[in-house]
């Protein structure tokens, strides 16, 4: 019988956008160690995935270690996996996209290890069947997938082993199934455990089986550092398999490729890990999917029909997370954009930002932070913000216009508003409101606030044990634990997506603490009525006219309103501003609260550099951490230290301004944690109005320089 084979693939990836503390911290946790004992053993070899951000910061910080890796490569002990350079979800790009991330990152394993890649790693493992034929071209010829897809192909795990060849219309594509008994025994279990499931598969028949996980489990996750390193589990683990070399072999997965043929053919549905294709359920269908999978393992029925247990798939992210699917279409009609440009420099400079703005982590959630780290958002509205200015100044020019396009792809049409300083996105099926603001020469979006909203978890933290204490390595998976006390006092979900620019009316007896604990009561029907538009541009102006009817309620009566919203932006300075005009239809007087809601973000809550403030006898200088009231104003600012801008909220009338901090509970690698999104800023008006009068009022957002 021939030898039984490992073929051993790591996945390391941080994501576009996250603290260089935290490169430093992996790399010397995890990078860097790893490849110290990897070096002691001559007869270990690895493939290994390295995305295109680690890539970036250690040729910035730790060219020795490319140098490292070189070696290892040069002497047949490391095979470079390829994949989309930035880490991007294959499953949602263009074929140009995909591509081109693919060739960016051959491009740079030929430059810098004289490889030419033969296989990719598949970004969560986010199965597509379309994939063969996307990958065409690319010189891709083999992916690894968990076992998990296979048995969604019905499939049994013990039966599997060796790769697989699958095809889409003529064009063929290798899979390997990564065994998930050595993915949950590695780096957790003694090694001895790993030879177990290895001599079973080589009793079996199986002349190869797959292992391939995420870098980060050794050393980064909880305890592993300890674990891994300081104890030896690494060091034991090589020197076991190399101990065994008389019937196990460590393989290139190029190598036994070369060497086996395919077990058999294949066609996998679109899938991905099981724990993904749990959190990317809707959040009420979560508790429900979890009751059904520990009822089958109460009953023993678990073993027999887990392959036809499984949750959602990850496109399901963009319809759970608006705020996902609006940046994932901005990037996608962004990069059509740029596909244009004939100009070859300021197209690939573009697209490079592109491809940064297309880094996976922040369009989805599970178990780690992703989509709710407001800086990881930011690093890819960051990115589409400057591919945008590149296409601007490409064109040259001063320009200030309107254009009525559906951004979202929900067949709503939008209203893009758009000059050299200023793209705003307005909403006339949401109350008019305004989704994004970006600021062009900060490459800054301040709208850039995550609603809060009910997740699948949620109600583990009213029955939550803390599973972390003891000595015993577990899988991040299994930890429960909160990294405060009375977190379930912030489950708050909001009723209405967090836009700018929308409008409450309100009993007189509202305070800020009833809208920042959703306490209130809506009198009106025009916080997110559809409005009709008008666009009226003229030269150096984008005029937008926007007017709905509604009612509103006071003392049981409904008592019809119009509201007009004129939006508008100009090409001569950052500024945009908005005149309402409120008529009471009705035949009594209308006596309540207009409030104005805007919902910005300058990241930070309680920072020196990120100040609020609020022009008064006194200046106020207020934390974004901060409930405040701020009685008789017609003006206050956003202080950006760290950008050396002020955005300024300036209106015609006297306002009380009331702010609250947007915080959501997620949970985290390190638990549970309450997480600063943004800022809801809500400009209140007195409001009187006679039967068949007027109120109006102006606003007036404008960016400036930082003294």
């Amino acid at each position: 019988m021939d030898k039984m084979n490992l073929v051993f693939v790591i996945h390391n990836h941080q994501p576009v956008g996250n603290f260089e503390h935290i490169f430093e911290m992996a790399y010397e946790k995890s990078y860097k160690p790893f490849i110290d004992v990897l070096e002691k053993f001559p007869k270990i070899k690895i493939g290994l995935h390295i995305s295109g951000p680690i890539y970036e910061w250690i040729l910035k910080y730790r060219p020795g270690y490319i140098e490292r890796l070189q070696a290892l490569c040069a002497d047949h002990r490391i095979e470079m996996l390829s994949g989309g350079f930035y880490e991007p979800m294959l499953a949602i790009l263009s074929q140009k996209d995909i591509q081109g991330q693919i060739k960016m990152m051959n491009d740079f394993i030929a430059d810098k290890f004289g490889q030419t890649p033969k296989g990719m790693w598949l970004t969560e493992r986010v199965w597509e069947p379309a994939l063969p034929l996307l990958l065409d071209g690319t010189g891709i010829e083999y992916t690894l997938v968990d076992d998990a897809h296979f048995t969604y192909a019905g499939k049994r795990k013990d039966e599997l082993g060796g790769y697989y060849v699958t095809d889409k219309a003529g064009k063929m594509l290798l899979i390997y199934p990564i065994s998930q008994r050595l993915r949950y025994a590695i780096p957790f279990a003694e090694p001895e455990e790993t030879l177990n499931i290895l001599r079973d598969a080589h009793n079996r028949g199986f002349s190869g089986i797959c292992y391939g996980d995420d870098g980060e489990k050794f050393g980064i996750w909880p305890k592993t550092f300890e674990w891994v390193y300081e104890k030896g589990w690494l060091y034991r683990f090589f020197e076991t398999i190399s101990n065994n070399d008389s019937w196990l072999n460590m393989a290139l997965p190029s190598e036994y490729i070369s060497q086996y043929a395919p077990t058999e053919r294949i066609y996998l549905p679109t899938a991905s890990y099981q724990e993904m294709m749990e959190w990317s359920l809707p959040a009420d269908s979560i508790p429900l999917y979890d009751e059904f999978i520990k009822y089958l393992k109460n009953n023993n029925l678990y073993d027999k029909y887990e392959p036809f247990v499984r949750g959602g798939i990850w496109l399901n992210f963009l319809s759970k997370y608006p705020e996902s699917n609006r940046i994932y279409r901005r990037v996608l009609k962004l990069s059509e954009r740029i596909d244009s440009i004939k100009n070859q420099k300021v197209r690939e400079e573009a697209k490079r930002h592109i491809y940064m703005a297309q880094c996976n982590c922040s369009y989805w959630h599970g178990l780690f932070g992703g989509l709710y780290l407001n800086y990881l958002r930011n690093a890819l509205y960051e990115n589409v913000i400057k591919a945008h200015k590149i296409i601007d100044d490409y064109r040259g020019g001063q320009w200030a216009v309107s254009e009525i396009v559906d951004t979202d792809d929900d067949m709503n049409n939008e209203i893009t508003l758009d000059s050299n300083d200023i793209y705003c996105i307005m909403k006339p099926s949401l109350g008019a409101g305004i989704e994004e603001i970006d600021f062009k020469d900060v490459a800054f979006c301040l709208t850039n606030v995550l609603s809060r909203r009910l997740e699948g978890y949620h109600n583990k933290l009213f029955n939550q044990q803390d599973h972390s204490e003891g000595n015993e390595v577990k899988s991040i998976h299994d930890i429960v634990k909160s990294k405060e006390s009375g977190l379930q006092n912030y489950l708050i979900y909001d009723r209405y997506q967090r836009l700018s620019f929308m409008d409450h009316f309100l009993s007189k007896d509202c305070d800020v603490n009833r809208m920042r604990t959703e306490g209130y009561t809506e009198l009106g029907s025009l916080v997110d009525a559809p409005y009709t538009y008008k666009r009226k541009d003229r030269k150096g102006a984008a005029y937008v006219e926007c007017e709905a009817d509604g009612i509103v309620r006071i003392l049981g009566e409904e008592l019809p309103v119009r509201m007009q919203k004129k939006f508008k932006l100009v090409s001569s300075r950052p500024e945009i501003g908005v005149n309402y005009r409120i008529k009471n239809l009705s035949k009594s007087e209308i006596n309540c609260y207009l409030a104005v809601e805007n919902n910005f973000s300058l990241l930070a809550s309680d920072s020196p550099d990120r100040l609020i403030v609020i022009p008064t006898e006194n200046i106020r200088q207020e934390r974004f951490k901060d409930v405040i009231t701020a009685i008789g104003i017609s003006k206050f600012y956003l202080y950006d230290g760290y950008l050396k801008r002020n955005f300024g909220i300036i209106s015609d009338k006297i306002f009380n301004l009331w702010h609250y901090p947007v915080e959501t509970v997620s949970q985290s690698e390190d638990g549970f944690e309450r997480t600063y999104q943004g800022s809801a800023f809500i400009l209140v008006y007195d409001l009187s109005i006679r039967p068949d009068e007027e109120f109006s009022f102006s606003i007036s957002l404008v960016e400036e320089e930082a003294k």
